[in-house]
């Protein structure tokens, strides 16, 4: 074999080595089928429903939660891009983002509208913190307070910006509203909007478990709907009196129909009509 032969396996060897190792870090291994449903929501108003219907139910399996300080977090959408979660609610704008990049997931449908709220010390806003990247926040902002300026920051940053008087106000989900810090809440919208979806794993649709798990939602939906009060749940801060006087918190049922379709087995992105 003369030297430029060697040259061109060299140079093939190379690029096999190089695709293998880049399929190696970037496609993670199929998840094995077990007696466990692995569900991520927020730790907000999603975490509440979570742990709800898992408190109400006895499953003949274990559902392992994970929950998320945010949706927007780079462990979160690695956590979903590696096939960790069966199941995840996760915030609207985060579960578009993720799907439009992904084929593994689906988003079956709307489980929260009206959870956003803005704490303020006044009516006097000049700013107002709101967290990267949900663009649908920021314009109801826009609407109720066009001369305010929205400062784009994590969600940790909330409460020291707002204690200091670098911003006026922030928006935050109603299931995390802190009693420790004072000022007024108020509805984002006063129209309803969807604010947290469900997206499950293609592979965990045709399971007895999402099945059952499913149904057991939508049982504590049914419940919750004859009397929506916020007292249904529990909190991550506990009760506070501020979330009693505004809520309008509604859950919405998941259509099993739809999701049993074939469409929605086989099709790249699944835009359901909520």
């Amino acid at each position: 074999m003369n030297k430029k032969n060697n040259g061109f396996l060299i140079n093939f060897l190379l690029i096999v080595a190089i695709v293998g190792i880049v399929a190696l870090i970037f496609n993670f291994p199929e998840r094995e089928e077990t007696g466990t449903l692995r569900i991520g929501a927020g730790d907000d108003m999603a975490g509440s429903i979570l742990k709800k219907v898992i408190s109400q139910n006895e499953f003949d399996f274990e559902i392992e939660p994970y929950y998320l300080k945010d949706c927007w977090a780079p462990t979160a959408q690695w956590s979903l891009k590696s096939n960790v979660y069966d199941v995840a609610i996760v915030c609207t704008d985060a579960a578009d983002k993720f799907i439009e990049a992904s084929d593994d997931f689906v988003l079956l449908g709307t489980v929260t509208e009206n959870t956003d709220v803005l704490i303020k010390k006044d009516n006097n806003i000049t700013k107002i913190g709101l967290t990267s990247n949900k663009n649908y926040l920021s314009d109801f902002i826009k609407e109720k307070y066009a001369d305010a300026e929205i400062e784009y920051m994590s969600p940790h940053s909330f409460g020291y910006a707002y204690e200091s008087g670098q911003i006026d106000g922030y928006v935050i989900d109603i299931g995390l509203i802190n009693s420790n810090l004072q000022g007024k809440i108020e509805n984002v919208s006063d129209s309803d909007y969807g604010s947290n979806v469900i997206i499950a794993n293609r592979k965990i649709l045709k399971d007895k478990k999402f099945e059952k798990f499913l149904k057991a939602y939508n049982k504590m939906v049914l419940e919750y709907n004859e009397n929506p009060n916020p007292d249904y749940f529990e909190f991550k801060f506990g009760k506070d009196e501020r979330r009693n006087e505004i809520w309008k918190v509604k859950l919405k049922e998941i259509d099993l129909k739809k999701w049993w379709s074939p469409m929605i087995l086989n099709k790249n992105y699944i835009n359901l009509a909520f």
